[in-house]
């Protein structure tokens, strides 16, 4: 793609994760949007070679071309999320232990609070049982 060539926006939802690794790997989306379509066509126009009787052939698979390559860093991004998957599942295992926790904290507070009051209602009304028969 030359500078001078018109352009045009598109939009794209995708994951967060995905965003902060282009993020840390291109200066800018954009960049990483047209490098990588570039590489699909070249991939896809790579993939495909026509004989003379218009028939397609072959010329290189993603078998042969792809797989191979990523196999290791599709098999590291598989074992990292499942590493995070299991962290975030403890985590939040260990947040609702917490939580339970914190309620039977909150529960026995207010049991506490219930029989103070109690307590400062009755010892208010000995007060002031003893104030009006003056004893």
């Amino acid at each position: 793609m030359t500078s001078q060539e018109e352009k045009i926006r598109v939009n794209a939802r995708i994951p967060k994760s995905l965003y902060d690794y282009v993020c840390s790997e291109y200066d800018n989306v954009s960049q990483a949007i047209n490098e990588d379509l570039e590489k699909l066509r070249e991939l896809k126009n790579s993939e495909m070679s026509y004989k003379a009787d218009n028939s397609i052939q072959a010329s290189h698979t993603l078998a042969d071309n792809i797989i191979p390559e990523h196999t290791d860093a599709i098999q590291t991004s598989h074992t990292l999320a499942n590493n995070v998957i299991h962290d975030l599942t403890a985590t939040t295992e260990e947040q609702k232990t917490r939580i339970e926790y914190y309620k039977a904290q909150v529960t026995a507070l207010n049991a506490e609070i219930t029989r103070l009051k109690n307590t400062i209602m009755e010892i208010s009304g000995s007060y002031r049982t003893c104030k009006t028969t003056g004893t």
